[in-house]
């Protein structure tokens, strides 16, 4: 092997220095093998190409400044590390602020601070003293870029493997099978428009007074006296917002995932796909529905490609999910403002919409799916703005917010009043009654004396539904997975016998290892 004073030339190709271009690619690819599920082959691309080009960038430009391709390789490849992983650094910090129980100073100081840009100072205060380090050696060794060559090819070929298995696994599931024609014995000679809306973590009135300490009998009293049905007894079929919507949305159990993925799987690719190529949406298209869906700040529901118009509720370039965790798990995450959208104006949009959608000509299947009351607490009752939070910082320090109970009361009864005046529009402005279904996915957490989540409270969900001609047909313990079978079988004649309630909890790290609550 050849060298000069400070560069290396190699014979080997393994010996040329590529190793910043694929640090700068490994993070995403990785990303994109564990995310699948939100996110297209061109998302990746695009975003490789950007980084692809900011590693080009500094490499030419630190390889002039310190005179060698090597030198500049290795501080490129230092920037390109903490530029792309920041985000999981930060989270790391964070973690670890949240859950130390020393009380030291350095986790009392980082609950203090929003630190992303502390924390910026610091990775470029060490990539500068590695610049300066790199200034006073001669010259690189030969085996520097070799291992850096082989060991970042390694990650890069190990995520490309994850990223196709992945994607061999995840079919479009159940939701994308049609219901057969034999299926339907009648239908109506006046298609009712159907609205679908999730209220996340909205709880059942009797929890809401129990734990809260507060009564939300004004508002059920309200939609009971416009014709809704309310349940006192209904529950959710699972713990988690996607296999509660891909339970739902299916109108099955979907227990059958943890044979399918594996008990410790936590890979979402297959319900959030079911979430997206629904059942009930197919279903619906088939006998002449128009899918119309809200754009939300949650990864399943934020776009649906296969819905026949996605209502967006801002313009924001990070709209698209995996651009947004892109953008969480690099540099950019510092800038969160400048990046993304505001959470508060994007839900205040989607009630507009929802409203406003009522007007566009039937029938429709509209699906909207609201974060609020659910945290983070954007809104005081009176709908004045708390919190200018984006879609990139929404669920920062998630497992203490449900702790804070005046803000989710208060929360609540902001959606309250949003809900009633949706709904007073869109009563109005439809043609003929539609059908609207007002429902939570889960309810919120309780901990118990053992800091574990208190089941009764997380499966009570909300649940008011409006039908056309005030029919009964809904048994007070009511659950998600029977809503639209019994809908489906009342108004359009389809074949869906009513399903026998169960209840499932499962942990967040292990989101398919069922375990069925029983009630009395």
């Amino acid at each position: 092997m050849n060298s000069s004073n400070s560069e290396i030339v190699g014979d080997s190709v393994l010996e040329k220095p590529f190793f910043p271009f694929l640090i700068s690619v490994y993070p995403f690819l990785y990303l994109y093998s564990e995310n699948s599920d939100i996110a297209s082959v061109s998302d990746l691309l695009a975003t490789c190409l950007v980084s692809l080009s900011a590693a080009t960038f500094l490499f030419l430009l630190l390889s002039k400044l310190l005179s060698s391709r090597s030198k500049g390789a290795v501080a490129a490849a230092a920037a390109m590390l903490f530029a792309c992983t920041h985000g999981y650094i930060y989270q790391t910090l964070m973690q670890y602020a949240w859950t130390s129980t020393a009380g030291d100073f350095v986790s009392r100081r980082l609950r203090a601070l929003n630190f992303h840009f502390e924390l910026a100072l610091v990775e470029l205060l060490l990539v500068l003293l590695l610049i300066l380090l790199l200034r006073r050696v001669k010259q690189v060794h030969a085996a520097v870029p070799l291992f850096l060559n082989v060991f970042s090819f390694s990650l890069v070929v190990l995520a490309l493997i994850g990223s196709a298995a992945n994607v061999n696994s995840g079919d479009k599931g159940s939701g994308e099978r049609a219901a057969a024609a034999s299926q339907q014995e009648n239908q109506p000679d006046e298609l009712p428009d159907i609205y679908y809306v999730i209220l996340d973590g909205y709880g059942r009135q009797d929890k809401l007074l129990e734990y809260f300490d507060f009564d939300n009998s004004a508002f059920t009293d309200w939609l009971r006296g416009h014709g809704f049905f309310v349940s006192e007894n209904s529950r959710s079929n699972f713990y988690w917002t996607y296999l509660s919507l891909a339970s739902s949305l299916n109108l099955e159990y979907i227990t059958y995932l943890s044979e399918r993925l594996g008990r410790d799987s936590r890979n979402r690719t297959i319900p959030y796909r079911m979430i997206k190529y629904n059942k009930l949406a197919e279903m619906l298209r088939g006998l002449g529905y128009r899918h119309y869906h809200l754009q939300s700040t949650w990864g399943a529901t934020m776009h649906n490609p296969a819905a026949d118009q996605n209502i967006a509720c801002s313009g924001a370039t990070f709209n698209n999910e995996f651009y947004r965790t892109a953008v969480e798990v690099s540099i950019l995450s510092a800038f969160p403002h400048a990046v993304s959208f505001d959470l508060a104006q994007c839900h205040l949009q989607n009630f507009e919409n929802l409203a406003a959608v009522a007007s566009e000509p039937g029938p429709k299947f509209v699906f909207a799916h609201f974060i609020p009351p659910h945290h983070p607490y954007l809104f005081d009752k009176d709908g004045h703005v708390l919190r200018n939070a984006t879609v990139s910082n929404q669920f920062e320090f998630q497992k203490l917010l449900w702790g804070d109970r005046e803000a989710y009361v208060q929360q609540i009864q902001f959606v309250n009043g949003k809900v009633e005046e949706v709904v007073g529009r869109i009563l109005s402005s439809s043609d003929q009654p539609p059908v609207i279904v007002l429902q939570s996915d889960h309810g919120p957490t309780i901990l118990d004396e053992s800091q574990e989540s208190t089941d009764e409270v997380r499966l009570s969900n909300f649940t008011a539904v409006y039908l056309p001609d005030s029919a009964k047909i809904f048994p007070d313990e009511i659950t998600p997975v029977n809503i639209f079978r019994i809908i489906l079988q009342h108004y359009f004649g389809f074949e869906l016998p009513t399903l026998e309630n169960r209840h499932y909890k499962s942990g967040y790290h292990s989101p398919f290892d069922f375990e069925e609550v029983k009630f009395n």
